[in-house]
């Protein structure tokens, strides 16, 4: 489905769904051509047992360590 969005031509988008490192990377790759310049993707669930923040670091991207309401949270932030 991210295939079929026009390049440029959305403003935010929340990761949220397979929390697999590997699944992620390719989300990355496949949204961020789909957003505007300025636009951000925002990711939950990066701290705790999904680690999430190392992919979103290695995209340029900023973690926040909010407190966890069980063995995973967090939010991240990637911003083209």
């Amino acid at each position: 489905m991210i295939n079929q969005l026009a390049d440029e031509s959305l403003d935010f988008a929340f990761v949220d769904d397979d929390h697999q490192q590997s699944h992620v990377a390719v989300e990355i790759d496949l949204l961020l051509p789909k957003l505007r310049p300025g636009g951000l993707l925002t990711f939950h669930d990066v701290f705790g047992s999904c680690d999430l923040q190392r992919v979103v670091r290695a995209y340029g991207g900023s973690c926040l360590d909010f407190p966890r309401n069980g063995p995973a949270g967090g939010l991240g932030l990637l911003q083209r």
